[in-house]
């Protein structure tokens, strides 16, 4: 579990976006998250596939689970999991 602070955007009741600070190299920038199925799994395929982890699979409190990768061409990228998509233990979120 992170122990970073996160501050969550909301638009209303709908959550649309988070912050926090960088726990990487590199230039401050806005990061896209792509929703998946499974963070962890999709952190190894990528690792895999020769992305270097900016960001080990954590947990954001309350929020769900996310990582960070730079993929083998440069691009910076992160993977979320939102605690209501979670299905069972399987998932990694707490």
């Amino acid at each position: 579990t992170s122990e970073e602070p996160y501050t969550v955007f909301m638009n209303g009741e709908e959550w649309t976006g988070g912050m926090m600070n960088m726990q990487w190299e590199g230039q401050p920038a806005w990061l896209a998250y792509i929703n998946v199925a499974s963070v962890d799994e999709t952190t190894a395929k990528a690792m895999e596939l020769g992305a270097t982890v900016c960001y080990e699979p954590a947990d954001i409190p309350g929020i769900g689970r996310f990582s960070v990768f730079t993929d083998p061409v440069g691009a910076t990228i992160a993977v979320f999991t939102g605690l209501s998509e979670c299905c069972g233990d399987d998932c990694g979120c707490s």
